[in-house]
């Protein structure tokens, strides 16, 4: 049996062998830098950092961030099946064998890129708020 989460098992037999997770995987208290001088020595207080105005600041930040990104490039990508399968326009010829529907699937991609960099640089900009409610807790002490 499985004691603990940090283990896979690999079953190659009649017997299971346990390997532990590499590592890498595991994260230490403390998994940003500027966060390990926030709050001096010894572990950090999550639950006083999770209440923490600034942290629920940085909650609602990271989730209005996620839906702006998300909900224009979901609204398209289900647009096409849709789109294919109950009208004919995407059916259409732009030229030669090329259809709406390729170039609809073409800007999907190009849409994504678009995005991910958005998301990218705005969240960036989300770390320091997450450190700003770090060194709140931190501050307290």
């Amino acid at each position: 049996m499985i004691k603990d989460f940090d283990t896979l098992m690999i079953t190659s037999g009649p017997v299971p062998a346990f390997v532990p997770t590499p590592a890498c995987r595991r994260r230490s208290a403390v998994a940003h830098p500027d966060f390990a001088g926030a709050l001096g020595a010894g572990a950090p207080e999550w639950a006083a950092i999770a209440g923490s105005p600034e942290f629920i600041r940085f909650r609602r930040a990271r989730r209005r961030l996620a839906l702006a990104c998300l909900v224009p490039f979901a609204a398209l990508f289900f647009a096409l099946p849709i789109m294919t399968a109950m009208t004919e326009v995407l059916s259409e010829a732009v030229a030669g064998s090329l259809t709406w529907a390729y170039l609809w699937a073409f800007a999907l991609f190009v849409v994504g890129w678009i995005v991910s960099g958005i998301y990218g640089r705005r969240a960036a900009r989300l770390d320091a708020l997450a450190i700003d409610a770090v060194h709140s807790v931190g501050d307290q002490r």
